[in-house]
């Protein structure tokens, strides 16, 4: 079913990973937004679900993000909403200049 610009109601943040060194010269994450401001999104949860492994649990929740068109995206980028971090695992054109869906994995650490 398609979403309509009426429905994005959600503000979200698009990031990428812009790697810097510490003081040890090692390579670690920084994030930062690809966007001038929050992008208004349509958010669908798909399903959740918990893994135990080496003694510890795990909750992972998967969530349909549509927004509009935009160059570029991928599954390096990744979502922040509501607090929450979402890894990007698909990025869909739902159609010439339409829509994107993103299918995306929130992250538990």
């Amino acid at each position: 079913m398609a979403v309509m610009i009426g429905e994005l109601k959600r503000l979200i943040s698009l990031q990428v990973n812009t790697p810097t060194l510490n003081a040890f010269g090692e390579e670690i994450d920084s994030w930062a937004e690809i966007t001038q401001g929050a992008v208004w999104a349509a958010v669908k949860y798909l399903r959740g679900f918990e893994r135990v492994g080496s003694g510890q649990e795990a909750s992972f929740g998967e969530a349909l993000f549509t927004i509009r068109y935009r160059t570029g995206l991928t599954t390096q980028h990744r979502i922040v909403y509501d607090g929450d971090t979402y890894d990007i695992l698909e990025v869909r054109d739902t159609g010439p200049g339409a829509m994107l869906e993103i299918v995306a994995r929130k992250r538990t650490d």
